[in-house]
């Protein structure tokens, strides 16, 4: 192999490992929003048989019904003894006499583990003009 050669397949392989580093962090976070979208449409669609698989306990998963429309608001990932977390808050919006509030936001907590995105927790956020 002559010099140039070498120095291409060096350069190569530092893009390469570049990539991977710069690009794993973009694609992980892009799941959890994947996730959280999917569990949404599934709530629109009134089909609870599979959100139960996007929950670490599938007894937290609240039975929404109902659900007319979304927006994704926010979100935040952060590093939490080693296990990366996201946050990611949402505005649902549901017909009127549905039990659960129109409008609010409501924040999704999920766990990247081995199975993918898991969903920890889903809670409205409260404010002051709540009366919280």
């Amino acid at each position: 192999m002559d010099q140039r050669t070498k120095k291409i397949i060096i350069a190569s392989a530092l893009v390469l490992l570049a990539l991977n580093f710069l690009a794993r962090p973009f694609f992980k976070r892009r799941e959890a929003i994947q996730t959280t979208s999917k569990v949404l449409s599934l709530w629109k669609s009134n089909d609870l048989t599979f959100v139960f698989n996007f929950w670490e306990d599938p007894k937290k998963c609240p039975p929404i019904y109902d659900l007319q429309s979304y927006k994704i608001l926010n979100k935040s990932f952060k590093k939490e003894k080693g296990q990366l977390k996201a946050f990611i808050t949402v505005s649902l919006d549901f017909p009127p006499g549905n039990t659960l509030p129109s409008g609010k936001e409501w924040t999704f907590e999920l766990t990247d583990s081995d199975v993918g995105w898991q969903i920890n927790s889903f809670q409205i956020n409260k404010t002051e003009s709540d009366g919280y």
